[in-house]
């Protein structure tokens, strides 16, 4: 099953699963095993020189901008930080370095737990959920809008997302334990289309 997903470019991913790295070339709508990993894959990404990276878990970011908070995920300059959460409800700041962009009730929704987010350098980018909606965001993280037609909130389970620039973004959406999809949008978010299915 999927765990991370990362794009360089609208043709070009990587793919993390509980057993395996995975490449496409034609933007998810078919994968190869690049090869095996001894434990389940928590984070994929390109470096600067365009090559595929993994890690078996989720790295951590230190120092961050929003200490208070119990967790915090990067991408590029951007961090999410979350917060404890209960009743369908979550805590949520997004930084751009050390200024605060959005928090729970000023740009971004409580609702849902957010597990993670992609930001692409032009603004555009996405944070999937559990127990939430998808959200978007095209003004570079001080509001985002929340998609609960794409990531349907107590259905959808977020597991990753990638977003690019020119509204270039995937997201991986769990139903259950056995049913995950990989869906994209190249028009910021405004419309989806599934792309690739796992069962």
């Amino acid at each position: 099953m999927p765990t991370a997903i990362a794009f360089r470019d609208p043709s070009h991913g990587v793919l993390g699963t509980t057993r395996d790295i995975e490449v496409t070339g034609d933007g998810g709508r078919t994968w190869r095993v690049l090869f095996r990993t001894p434990r389940p894959v928590g984070w994929v990404g390109y470096d600067a020189t365009g090559r595929a990276r993994w890690r078996p878990s989720a790295p951590l970011v230190r120092p961050t901008p929003c200490p208070a908070l119990d967790e915090t995920v990067r991408s590029g300059g951007w961090f999410l930080c979350i917060g404890q959460g209960g009743a369908g409800m979550g805590e949520k700041e997004v930084y751009r370095g050390s200024t605060r962009l959005a928090w729970t009730g000023h740009g971004i929704t409580a609702q849902g737990y957010a597990v993670g987010i992609a930001m692409a350098r032009d603004g555009f980018g996405l944070v999937w959920e559990s127990r939430g909606p998808l959200l978007v965001t095209r003004s570079g993280g001080s509001r985002w809008l929340a998609l609960p037609q794409v990531g349907v909130p107590e259905v959808d389970f977020g597991i990753s997302g990638a977003a690019l620039p020119h509204g270039l973004g995937w997201v991986i959406l769990a139903r259950g334990n056995i049913h995950r999809r990989l869906l994209e949008t190249s028009d910021a978010g405004r419309t989806w289309r599934v792309v690739h299915r796992w069962n």
